[in-house]
């Protein structure tokens, strides 16, 4: 399946709505999944997301096979 940025997913096996935010290889060490503010490359093997629970946002990179588009 193929992802871009803004695309809205979840996890296969469940859990919060996210949006992604850009993408990132495994071997790239120069980007933080975790950081909200830098731009993330638009390519590569893991999906950098972005959700929010209640105010307080979280990101993680997350393998695109983990990954499906929200469906509603």
């Amino acid at each position: 399946m193929d992802f871009k940025t803004g695309d809205i997913v979840k996890l296969k096996s469940g859990g919060p709505l996210m949006t992604i935010k850009g993408f990132v290889s495994p071997a790239d060490e120069t980007v933080t999944a975790g950081d909200l503010v830098h731009d993330v490359p638009t390519s590569g093997d893991l999906a950098v997301c972005i959700w929010f629970e209640g105010n307080v946002p979280h990101s993680c990179s997350f393998n695109l096979q983990t990954l499906k588009r929200d469906s509603n």
